[in-house]
Formats: structure tokens, sequence, C-alpha cells
């Protein structure tokens, strides 16, 4: 089983609190690092220490967390410990939202408490669809901010060996400069998206013909703002040089971003 490279949330501000099983580790991490670069506070129980007691530790993060993440599957169904992590979220009364990894048949008593739960059908859903579904959802909102804490190196992780700390003491904001007429554009969303498709996009090109639905992506986390072309008609250009589509660019300050001779410099500001 691979390591998370998410450093579980420790501290006194709103935090998401990601139920999961173990055998699933290989596929819910992905969806935590994700959350995770995306900017938000996120616990999960791979930050139990050695000798800690596991029903306390749980129990203590589950009661002081914000929002449950439940993430659903066949085998979390199995899971003891998940369907008591879920029935205290749903007694509590917590922000909830209910990640379906599969088509499966719930249990009763899983479908009638998710009568009033946000779910997100992942498996109905394609990569970048369920990525802007959840990292939107307003019912996280107040769980995300600068995040203070451990990054494991790839090397580190390799070795398995202790943590790199890193302390993220300055919070970044992230825009884009028109170079038409000097509009800015605020990239204040996880995922912020560009195109000519109004209830599809968070900004909006509806004067060039050459701009498709969903031109461009831009994920803002932690590390800064990646740029993916989304399979664009007529491609996106950092810095004249096209990029490939459906990979991720990260942009550094200064860089221009061209959407079909719609010209953008992309600028990063301390806050």
């Amino acid at each position: 089983m691979r390591k998370c490279r998410a450093v579980p949330y420790e501290g006194d501000e709103n935090y998401i609190f990601f139920s999961y099983t173990h055998e699933d580790a290989d596929i819910a991490y992905p969806v935590i690092e994700l959350l995770y670069d995306s900017g938000y506070r996120i616990w999960y129980d791979e930050g139990i220490n050695a000798g800690d007691e596991w029903p306390e530790i749980i129990a203590e993060h589950l009661e002081k967390a914000a929002v449950f993440i439940s993430y659903v599957s066949a085998k979390s169904q199995e899971s003891h410990n998940c369907r008591r992590e879920f029935n205290f979220a749903v007694q509590e009364n917590m922000r909830n939202v209910c990640i379906l990894t599969e088509d499966i048949r719930l249990t009763p008593a899983m479908r009638m408490q998710m009568a009033s739960i946000q779910a997100i059908k992942r498996y109905e859903l394609s990569e970048e669809e369920f990525k802007s579904t959840l990292c939107n959802a307003e019912i996280m909102k107040s769980c995300i901010g600068s995040v203070p804490g451990e990054v494991r190196t790839d090397s580190a992780m390799a070795k398995d060996e202790p943590s790199t700390v890193i302390y993220r003491r300055d919070r970044k904001s992230y825009e884009l400069v028109s170079a038409k007429n000097g509009e800015i554009i605020k990239l204040d969303k996880p995922v912020f998206k560009i195109g000519r498709k109004s209830e599809l996009c968070d900004y909006v090109i509806k004067d060039n013909v050459g701009i498709s639905r969903v031109h461009a992506i831009f994920t803002v986390g932690v590390e800064g703002v990646r740029v993916t072309d989304n399979n664009s008609l007529n491609g996106v250009y950092i810095n004249d040089k096209p990029i490939t589509p459906g990979a991720e660019v990260i942009l550094k300050d200064g860089d221009t971003v061209d959407l079909c001779e719609e010209i953008f410099t992309f600028r990063t500001k301390q806050m």
C-alpha cells in the first residue's frame, strides 16, 4: 500500500474528517491528496501515532471536525469502523458529503440516512467533473485555507523516512490579467474553469468563436496554480508554447497564458 503525501491537519480551524476503509487506500488517497492540494484542511486516520489509543483519537478528531466525508464502497460498507463513524456523523448532524465510488446496493440503514446528505456518484462522472464537483462543494468552503504542517518529500516517501517539515506561513492569491482590456480575473476557487459555456465556466469568453465550451481548467492548491488544456479545439499556450491536452502545467508568476488569442498574464500576490 502506497503512502499518502497529505498531512493530517492538527489545529483549531475548521477541517474535514475523511472516513474510508484501509482496503480502499489506493483509490482513497488520491482523493485525499486532491483536497489537500486544493488547500483544504483535512484529517484522516494515517495521522495516528504508534502507541496512541485508536478509538479515542478517532472520536476526538471526528467530534471536532466541521465536515464529514464518507468514501463509500462495497468494502467500506463491510467495515465496522466506517459504519460507526458514519452513524456518529449523522447523529451529530454534521455537514456530510458522501462519495459513492461504485454503483452498489446500499444497506437499508445507509439508504435511509443518506436521504438528506449530499452524495457524489463518482462512477457517473469524468475525472475532471468529479474534481470540480468535489472541490467546489459549498458545504466544505469553511475548511479551506493555508495549511501549515509536514510534507513528505518523494525521496523520503520512497525510503519511508521521517517527513520533511515545511511551514507554509505565507498566503497567496492568484489572478489573470487580460492583455486586451486589463481586466483582472481572480482565481478564487479550487477548480476554476474558463470557456465559452456560461453554465459550465467560472469566467466566460463569448466573443471568440475559437474558445471551446470549457477551454482551460485552473486548479488552485497550496503549491500554486496548475493549468490544464481541457482538450480544447485551439489549444492552450504558456509563454507561446502549447501544452499537452489533459496534462497539468504549474504556472509561474509572470507567465503568459494564451487561449486562442485571448492572452492573459498570470500573477501571484501575497495576502
